[in-house]
């Protein structure tokens, strides 16, 4: 994009399967980090135009079982950023960011209900 180099679909899965044994290991004890990640960094005016990824980010950690549904139910209702301990976070960016993962989100719950019948 125009704010900088703009990460394809492609070159995140290629990087999401080299890492994924890192990325496993980050998240073995809280994966709030993934989601204060997605805070910081699509809230930066110069990766906003990327947050058409958020929603194949979700799908990729959440098919890998890295974060669970409740977890990401919990991230997209929360209005506060993550984990935001050095104030890095522009809150009001964020309510873009979380729009961008809402049909992800509303594909989970749905699948939910489905199941439940």
């Amino acid at each position: 994009g125009a704010f900088g180099p703009c990460i394809g679909a492609g070159q995140f899965l290629a990087s999401f399967t080299r890492f994924k044994s890192i990325f496993r290991q980050l998240l073995a004890v809280s994966d709030d980090e993934l989601f204060a990640a997605v805070d910081r960094h699509f809230t930066t005016p110069a990766f906003a135009s990327q947050a058409a990824v958020i929603p194949l980010i979700l799908s990729e950690f959440y098919d890998e079982e890295l974060i669970s549904e409740e977890s990401i139910q919990k991230w997209h209702s929360n209005e506060a950023p993550t984990l935001d301990r050095y104030g890095m976070v522009d809150v009001a960016a964020l309510p873009a960011v979380k729009a961008k993962a809402t049909t992800f989100v509303e594909g989970l719950a749905d699948s939910d209900s489905d199941s439940d019948e």
